[in-house]
């Protein structure tokens, strides 16, 4: 694999057809992770955000309830679920009956070499992610970056990095990318859906 664009993956994701062809095609992503409720907060309050909200999702079985977003012509349901790994295990059933129903998993994450204790709290919650996601949906996890390390060499170094530890070429089995993301601006978001 090599860098380009500041991502790494897999394969190409959130690439499935809808399920359903009579009804307006939308895919239902979750988003786990430090960030992922404040990045779907944010695009919808942030004036400046590209993406505007079109409608709201129910959840499935109580989780994931989402906000929808067009996104390069495509309808996506982003549900931010539950960050905190101690309630994810206690409903563990009802995790694992709703994530059946997504096309998709996005793992939010800033990355501070200097927080090893956080570093290492994400890398076992994403090796424990990539072993209970059914291998049909996709997992992206987004590093998110200030506007002056995204712009700088620092989000593909950080990229790099991210992947290398968490060693995420050990799921060469399994959709999966990474990628940089302005947390302000949003730039690369739009890599990640597609």
């Amino acid at each position: 694999m090599s860098i380009f664009s500041a991502a790494f993956s897999s394969s190409f994701p959130f690439s499935s057809e809808p399920q359903n062809p009579d009804k307006k095609p939308f895919r239902r992503i979750s988003l786990f992770g430090s960030g992922g409720l404040n990045l779907v907060y944010s695009m919808m309050r942030d004036k400046s955000s590209p993406y505007v909200m079109t409608k709201l999702y129910p959840e499935i079985c109580g989780v994931g309830a989402g906000a929808g977003f067009n996104v390069c012509n495509t309808e996506l349901s982003l549900g931010p679920i539950f960050d905190i790994f101690d309630i994810f295990y206690k409903l563990r059933s009802t995790y694992l009956e709703y994530i059946n129903h997504i096309e998709g998993f996005i793992f939010t994450t800033e990355l501070n070499q200097n927080d090893y204790e956080k570093l290492e709290l994400t890398k076992k919650q994403v090796h424990v992610l990539m072993e209970v996601l059914p291998a049909h949906v996709p997992m992206v996890i987004i590093l998110k970056l200030t506007p002056e390390e995204y712009e700088s060499r620092e989000g593909q170094v950080g990229v790099h990095q991210l992947v290398n530890y968490l060693d995420l070429e050990a799921y060469e089995h399994r959709k999966w990318s990474c990628h940089a993301v302005c947390s302000t601006t949003f730039e690369g978001l739009d890599k990640c859906f597609f």
